[in-house]
């Protein structure tokens, strides 16, 4: 098989990988599915291929064209006494061609999309109306375009959003309990669990929850949750917003809470298994990811060792206690 050929095999696998991830919720073995099939040579740039031609097709008012154009092409493939592989890379072809073909003749229809990130990957994407969103570790995300709104909704993690001015076409974003309206600002989202938090950086935002609504102006944060009103705060925007730069800045956080931050970007995380010292107070400055760099400052700063157990963990014990397995060999110092 030729270069050709594969970068034909790889874009034909990233269609049917991009039309399978429209259909929410995605099951977690089918994002870690995908991520391995990503990982592989070519395949992130195929992907990335495919999404920004859907992008830029939109609905185009016929899938259901394009797939009798593509049925049509593989029974053509029949007929020229193809093999299986060679009919189902001339079938994605014409595919491909029948997208890229309508941008010149038909309307530009909006359509819905879904971003997605692994464990540990942040990610940027250009919304189809010139909005700009980062997501941040393992998050999802679905948009959904109409002639009146654009509506966003954050499934799980957290998101930055630049918002591309637009009165009379607001942008929503629903993330668990709260619902924000924008019409051109940039903010924060994170949802965790049941829990959702709203910091905006510039513009304003209104805030539905419920029967309640908060209007936001530059340099507010809201947390919305059951059983609590919600009540904007004066925020500390650069240290919310670190993680849009790959860093994590933690001031003043407990041993617990840091840990929670540090865990939501590996695949191995940090244990605490003394809790004597899980309100211990932690401050510092380390890259996204960064486990070595975070168990070195903690040890530093406290009387607790690091034992890395067999899957790969790190277990964060008193200095007398002991696990099952053999001691991290970290011998950075400070918070990088």
């Amino acid at each position: 098989m030729n270069d050709k050929d594969g970068k034909a095999d790889a874009r034909a696998e990233a269609a049917q990988w991009y039309a399978r991830l429209q259909s929410l919720p995605v099951s977690r073995d089918t994002l870690e599915e995908f991520f391995a099939w990503r990982r592989l040579p070519g395949h992130a740039d195929a992907f990335l291929t495919v999404e920004q031609l859907h992008i830029a097709a939109g609905q185009l008012a016929g899938r259901a064209a394009i797939r009798a154009v593509t049925e049509d092409a593989y029974q053509r493939g029949l007929k020229r006494g193809l093999g299986g592989r060679s009919r189902a890379v001339f079938a994605a072809g014409m595919a491909v061609l029948l997208i890229a073909g309508s941008l010149f003749f038909l309307p530009r229809l909006s359509r819905d999309q879904s971003f997605l990130t692994s464990i540990g990957e942040q990610r940027e994407v250009a919304l189809e109306d010139g909005s700009i969103v980062k997501l941040d570790t393992d998050s999802v995300l679905s948009t959904h375009y109409t002639r009146d709104a654009r509506h966003i909704r954050l499934v799980r993690g957290q998101a930055y959003f630049t918002v591309a001015h637009n009165a009379e076409r607001p942008f929503i974003v629903d993330a668990g309990p709260a619902s924000v309206t924008a019409t051109g600002t940039q903010f924060d989202v994170r949802r965790t669990g049941d829990r959702t938090d709203v910091t905006l950086v510039q513009g304003g935002v209104d805030i539905r929850s419920g029967d309640s609504i908060s209007h936001l102006v530059s340099g507010q944060k809201l947390r919305v949750q059951p059983g609590q009103k919600p009540v904007p705060e004066t925020a500390d925007t650069s240290s919310i917003t670190a993680w849009t730069h790959g860093r994590l800045l933690l001031q003043g956080a407990s041993l617990t809470h840091a840990i929670d931050e540090v865990n939501r970007y590996t695949d191995h995380p940090v244990r605490l298994d003394d809790q004597a010292f899980a309100d211990a107070k932690f401050s510092g400055a380390l890259n996204t990811g960064d486990v070595p760099a975070f168990i070195a400052a903690v040890t530093a700063l406290l009387p607790l060792r690091a034992v890395t157990d067999e899957t790969g963990s790190v277990h964060l014990v008193g200095q007398a206690g002991s696990i099952q397995g053999r001691e991290s060999g970290t011998e950075r110092k400070g918070t990088g």
